[in-house]
């Protein structure tokens, strides 16, 4: 028998935290939307995939 555990956390931000929380979660949806409409642009343009270089190029810091 297989027994799983979880742990729960809860935080409670102050303000300046819950705006850089915030502005993360904003930019990492961001990038994934951008990224996700270059692979779908791309597959239905040509029906390929998208070449993983290219959208590596596009994450560079």
């Amino acid at each position: 028998m297989i027994f799983h555990k979880a742990y729960k956390f809860r935080i409670y931000p102050n303000k300046k935290q819950m705006e850089l929380i915030n502005k993360t979660i904003g930019c990492s949806r961001f990038v994934f939307n951008f990224f996700l409409t270059k692979i779908t642009e791309g597959y239905f343009g040509v029906r390929r995939n998208l070449p993983i270089q290219t959208t590596r190029q596009g994450v560079k810091r």
